[in-house]
């Protein structure tokens, strides 16, 4: 088979399973395919739906700013919440993993 032909019978299986309201191991089970087998499939094809989907604008949220804070500290913290994540980030990060650890949470809210 090749791999169009792979990629169209695990679209038309995904679509399937997903219009029989069943769990993946009883579908899994119905159709002698297995669960990890499907798992990878059904991961392959949101990976794909992810990667077409259109880049959402970007988003600026005010940023509040304490001035009364003791200009002694010995470390100025910023903490950046995105959901209900919150990452302190520190003098010194690293700017390329912080903006794919931005990228990815945006992604998941």
């Amino acid at each position: 088979m090749t791999k169009t032909g792979l990629k169209e019978q695990w679209e038309k299986r995904i679509k399937q399973y997903k219009a029989s309201n069943t769990s993946i191991s009883a579908w899994c089970r119905a159709n002698n395919i297995k669960p990890s087998t499907f798992r990878y499939w059904l991961d392959k094809e949101k990976a794909v739906d992810i990667m077409q989907k259109e880049p959402e604008a970007a988003k600026w949220l005010p940023v509040e700013i304490d001035n009364d804070k003791s200009e002694n500290t010995a470390e100025e913290i910023l903490i950046v919440k995105i959901g209900s994540a919150a990452i302190e980030v520190r003098e010194g990060f690293n700017k390329k993993l912080f903006q794919e650890i931005i990228r990815i949470l945006a992604a998941s809210c």
